[in-house]
């Protein structure tokens, strides 16, 4: 059942929170201006950082042994990404031979508190807003802390059976040929799969057996800081000590821990989860080809640092030419130059509305006539906001890119010099007609 709030706010308090809204809208105002200037020259410095790693970027060749040749250059390489390492789980003792990484992704079931406010205008200047609040249970990534629940009924009503998180192993020494990968690179090969357990039933019943025979049981703390794997002698007993009271009922002839697949699954029955129930999937990610963008140091490939001090590195999965590789990041950063003009846009608009927001509110008194101002004002903030936002961006690449900017501002004035000069050149030859004599 749904649970709502009510508050209303008076005409003069609304008033009161416009005058204050004028120094947030500013400060909105003043960051998306950093925000735009910033980006411009992001994209700028990315830009000439990309030209220069693919001027000096080389193909490695065969990369099976080292070659001298190549030390101090940026290389473009295919090759097997593998190690040599033994990289698993500790805590839960699940691991696969000649993995690069072994994940462990942790997810509860769990309370969830839902919002939706409804505003209501009122006649004199004064609002009511509705608060409705309504839950519903479902998987979520980290336990939710329901003690800060509106509804008292739903308050305290969050647990979790064991007190565990995600995690990644990674292997330490992987190479490309006999070059080594950074672990920035490493981090970069994505390609997870299903890592299938096999942990046996003596394990299985041990978990089990030591979730079912708990002396102690109380709420899982979810605000205190999680156990490490050192902290953990055997892993789940340990994170499985904090189990809550209130399972303590329903202890005891049930089976609480599930193998399926890559899963390991915390409750009764993985087919109708509970508040409370933890389920463990495992991925693993295994040798693979892949395409390297790097500068050689020694017996390692590492970061490329351009003149203005950018670095640059790329990973990609399976064979890649060099070429495609860069008109890849020269896609990325035109894409993310745009996401964030409209990002710095959307905050001057919603500053210079905010910091006007106190000419609307003072037609409260009357909500239509209020939602006629409010229109006007969004419309005004918009233009200028827009405006603004074109002036920055017109200002910042006059600062990083001055003599393009001046060859533009060239080509403009060219532009409108010829079109003022031929729309001259008509009036004058209009006005040197001769009109026909009158019969």
């Amino acid at each position: 059942m749904a649970y709502q709030e009510t508050t209303a706010t008076s005409y003069v308090s609304r008033l009161g929170g416009s005058f204050k809204k004028i120094f947030s809208g500013l400060m909105m105002v003043v960051a998306g201006t950093v925000l735009l200037w910033w980006n411009e020259g992001r994209a700028v410095k990315t830009g000439d950082m990309l030209g220069e790693a693919q001027q000096a970027c080389v193909e490695a060749g065969n990369i099976q042994q080292l070659n001298p040749k190549l030390n101090g250059k940026l290389v473009h390489a295919t090759g097997l990404a593998t190690t040599t390492d033994s990289v698993g789980d500790p805590q839960f003792g699940v691991g696969a031979a000649g993995a690069l990484r072994v994940s462990r992704h942790v997810e509860y079931y769990q309370w969830e508190e839902e919002t939706k406010t409804e505003t209501k205008e009122k006649v004199g200047g004064s609002k009511e807003e509705t608060t409705t609040y309504t839950y519903k249970q479902g998987w979520s990534r980290n336990p939710v802390k329901s003690e800060n629940f509106k509804d008292p009924q739903y308050q305290r009503s969050n647990f979790i059976l064991i007190d565990v998180q995600s995690a990644a192993f990674q292997a330490q020494n992987v190479t490309l040929g006999a070059y080594k990968l950074p672990q920035s690179m490493v981090n970069a090969i994505q390609a997870d799969e299903h890592l299938k357990l096999d942990l046996g039933d003596a394990v299985l019943e041990e978990y089990n057996r030591t979730i079912t025979q708990l002396k102690e049981h109380e709420y899982a703390d979810v605000s205190r800081p999680q156990p490490t794997a050192a902290d953990s002698a055997s892993g789940l007993e340990k994170a499985a000590g904090r189990a809550v009271d209130r399972a303590s009922d329903a202890l005891g002839s049930y089976t609480y821990v599930h193998e399926r697949d890559n899963e390991l699954y915390i409750g009764r029955n993985p087919r109708r989860p509970e508040v409370g129930d933890v389920r463990i999937t495992f991925t693993k990610t295994m040798p693979r080809e892949v395409t390297v963008i790097g500068k050689v140091s020694g017996g390692t490939l590492g970061p490329f640092i351009a003149g203005n001090g950018k670095e640059f590195q790329a990973v990609r999965d399976g064979s890649v030419e060099a070429r495609d590789i860069f008109k890849q990041e020269e896609s990325s950063n035109g894409t993310w130059t745009w996401i964030l003009r409209l990002a710095g846009l959307l905050v001057v608009i919603g500053g210079f509305k905010s910091m006007f927001s106190m000419l609307y509110v003072l037609f409260k008194f009357l909500p239509f006539l209020a939602s006629v101002v409010e229109m006007g004002v969004s419309i005004v903030s918009g233009a200028l906001g827009f405006g603004w936002s074109l002036a920055v961006i017109a200002v910042a690449w006059l600062f990083y890119r001055p003599l393009l900017s001046v060859g533009l501002l060239c080509v403009a004035a060219a532009v409108v010099a010829v079109v003022w000069r031929r729309g001259r050149d008509k009036r004058r030859k209009a006005a040197t007609v001769p009109t026909a004599p009158a019969a």
